[in-house]
């Protein structure tokens, strides 16, 4: 076997993973584009996806007489193996239920919040204090966002934003505008995409979710 077809039979093994790794990209918040971080989260992703589904055959094997059987240590332990597709296109299916709930796992913080539930740390999970604030609540905000170099004042839900501080794109809805140095409202607009250099906006938050998830208000 040449590298060429070793590297397209690892590729199909590890197609599982793959397709978990693209699943779980597309549902969380913050994104992390480099290839060395895909390439490792999928080869870990496509683990988990086999062990999943070997522990799903012992289960069906233990309460029934099917006999399914496993053929991903093989590849482990074999050289030159055959590939059983029925397998890879089965995992890969699994795959892409591992990927939702690796998801929801991240989207939800839960490794932070087992962390902190036994005090092992009292960081956030988010990558700034940007998308810390903007994730804590799922409902949005409402603001008051005080645009200094241009003199305006926005008033209005956020909706969505940038995923990092250093994009520092926010759109939002049911809009006011006012002048900033004299409060005089100058038009009212259904949404409003905004993105200016950091140092020239104040965002000022009416209320702020909790650390349950919910709303505090000010």
């Amino acid at each position: 076997m040449n590298i060429n077809e070793l590297a397209l039979q690892v590729a199909i093994i590890f197609l599982p993973g793959i397709i978990a790794r693209i699943v779980t990209g597309k549902l969380i918040f913050y994104k992390q584009n480099s290839v060395g971080y895909f390439l490792l989260h999928s080869f870990v992703l496509g683990f988990v996806c086999y062990a999943c589904y070997w522990l799903l055959v012992t289960v069906i094997n233990y309460f029934s007489s099917l006999g399914l059987n496993i053929y991903f240590v093989d590849y482990v332990n074999s050289k030159g193996c055959s590939l059983h597709y029925g397998e890879i296109a089965s995992v890969s299916f699994l795959s892409i239920i591992v990927g939702a709930i690796c998801a929801t796992a991240i989207n939800k913080k839960a490794l932070t919040r087992v962390g902190q539930l036994f005090g092992i740390t009292t960081q956030f999970s988010e990558p700034d204090v940007w998308s810390y604030v903007l994730n804590s609540n799922p409902n949005g905000h409402w603001v008051v966002i005080r645009d200094i170099m241009d003199d305006l004042m926005y008033e209005g839900w956020i909706r969505a934003f940038s995923d990092t501080f250093l994009e520092n794109e926010l759109f939002l809805t049911n809009v006011k505008v006012y002048k900033n140095s004299s409060g005089q409202f100058l038009y009212d607009v259904p949404g409003l995409y905004l993105t200016r250099d950091s140092s020239s906006l104040t965002i000022e938050f009416t209320s702020l979710g909790n650390q349950n998830g919910g709303v505090e208000n000010d």
